[in-house]
């Protein structure tokens, strides 16, 4: 029997108590089921639950099943991790710079410690989360881990700021409102009578889903749209451009800018929908922007963490923040 398998199952149900995927006095799956899932044996299931008893976070009731413990989430008195990408100290930075602020102020009037790490996505996987969890009370991820993270189980409640997977329900994610996002930005090209839209999309479910949300409402009223992951090659008189990733539009606007001398957002129609435009960059990328104030989401960010550990066991959400249009994002 693979011991890793074993260990995969007993990490699951850990991971579900801890981060509020099962709450407390909730009944676990059956013994069969979670055999099945796991590709275990019966008797081995259940040694791995026998274990999790030995720790009081599961009560074993004979001929009744398997229950998740009161108060059943470890004591760690470890602080408050926040992961961001390198460089995203500063509010003028990046987005996850003006969301650690937030964050830092937040938990600083509840009275918790903060501990900051760096990692860029590509440097990032389930075993450093694992190592940083172990040592945390909790954890805030601020940026899009979920494009490389596959099946963590982190020992601590978690929340992502900019993230779209939940993981079976373990982590809390935040984002802007695709849907209100969307329909700002129908409204901005419809006022331009720009009927076909060309949408930038790069390849993170969060961004996608952003894209599928827009086509859904656009192509309904008989508007068409295509998809590309960029960059944009030619930009064509009549269309419209929705770049719903800030960075790609700043690539874009920069090569534009190169090879013609000329502002992108002068000559064509180009909306940005996570707020990149409104810092950071210069004239040469500026554009209007659908933006929510990441301040704010990092605030909302700490406030969720400090829900869950003052509520062990609570369960994760999925939180969508309002957002705006701003139309000149000119410096």
């Amino acid at each position: 029997m693979s011991k890793r398998k074993q260990d995969d199952l007993y990490r699951f149900v850990e991971s579900k108590i801890i981060c509020g995927g099962y709450g407390n006095g909730e009944r676990l799956p059956s013994l069969r089921r979670l055999a099945e899932r796991f590709a275990i044996s019966l008797p081995t299931a259940r040694r791995v639950l026998a274990h999790l008893a030995e720790r009081g976070l599961v009560d074993l009731r004979r001929g009744s099943g398997c229950y998740v413990s009161e108060h059943s989430r470890p004591k760690n008195d470890g602080p408050i991790a926040v992961v961001s990408v390198p460089f995203s100290e500063g509010r003028e930075l990046n987005l996850t710079g003006i969301a650690i602020s937030g964050v830092a102020a937040r938990l600083q009037e509840l009275g918790l410690n903060m501990r900051h790490y760096s990692y860029h996505a590509k440097d990032f996987n389930d075993a450093i989360l694992d190592s940083i969890s172990r040592k945390s009370n909790g954890v805030i991820l601020l940026g899009g881990y979920d494009a490389v993270l596959r099946k963590p189980r982190p020992r601590t409640p978690m929340v992502g700021l900019v993230m779209h997977n939940s993981y079976d329900g373990i982590f809390s994610v935040i984002d802007l409102d695709p849907v209100r996002s969307a329909e700002l930005a129908a409204e901005f090209f419809r006022t331009r009578a720009r009927k076909r839209i060309t949408i930038i999309v790069p390849d993170r479910l969060n961004y996608a889903f952003r894209e599928l949300v827009f086509r859904s409402l656009w192509t309904r009223a008989g508007e068409e749209c295509e998809t590309i992951s960029g960059p944009v090659r030619e930009f064509q008189p009549g269309r419209g451009y929705l770049y719903v990733f800030g960075v790609s539009a700043y690539r874009d606007a920069v090569a534009y800018n190169q090879q013609t001398g000329r502002i992108l957002a002068e000559d064509c129609t180009v909306l940005c929908m996570d707020g990149r435009p409104m810092f950071n960059y210069d004239s040469v990328s500026a554009m209007p922007t659908v933006a929510l104030n990441w301040r704010q989401a990092g605030i909302a960010a700490a406030d969720e963490l400090f829900r869950r550990l003052s509520r062990p066991g609570s369960a994760a959400r999925r939180i969508y923040m309002n957002t705006e249009l701003y139309l000149d994002q000119r410096p």
